[in-house]
């Protein structure tokens, strides 16, 4: 097996379409709590994603613009900037492990390979005055809304990680 092949492979064995989490934001049916818990996670994840594209040397400026934006949707949802909880922490230092082009852009790869499937199903949502995200609108036009990143976990059943847990 080659590796593209591979990433391939893992990808669809944590296929974040059929993560409960993401089940439940695509039908609209996250708490603006929980939506706001996950952007003040998952900026964390961006920020590590804006590195590894600085160390690919493969559009670290776009990446890097992600951030600011991301910054703004969880502002928007009334988010604080905290530090990462252990799980977040992980998947950030996995994603910005790389000390070489290669190794960055495979991890490019792995998380953005997913992003065409992911953007058929998401539109930019935060949570309505009705505490629900059904039908909502992006908080920041900009913003680009994703689902939660895998991580370490190894099963698409079962309990969210505690970044998306109420």
């Amino acid at each position: 097996m080659d590796v593209v092949a591979g990433i391939d492979a893992a990808r669809a064995r944590w296929n974040v379409l059929e993560h409960p989490f993401y089940t439940r934001w695509e039908q609209g049916d996250l708490t603006r709590e929980e939506l706001a818990r996950y952007a003040g996670e998952y900026r964390h994840a961006v920020v590590a994603l804006a590195r590894a594209a600085h160390t690919a040397r493969l559009h670290a400026d776009e990446e890097a613009q992600h951030i600011a934006l991301w910054d703004d949707f969880a502002s928007a949802l009334g988010t604080e900037p905290a530090d990462p909880l252990p799980q977040t922490r992980c998947c950030a230092t996995a994603w910005a492990a790389a000390d070489d082009e290669l190794g960055a852009a495979a991890i490019l790869y792995a998380i953005e390979a997913g992003q065409p499937a992911i953007s058929e199903t998401t539109t930019p949502a935060s949570a309505t005055g009705s505490g629900s995200t059904r039908g909502a609108t992006s908080a920041s036009a900009a913003a680009t809304v994703v689902p939660a990143p895998r991580s370490h976990h190894t099963s698409t059943e079962g309990p969210a990680p505690e970044i998306v847990a109420p």
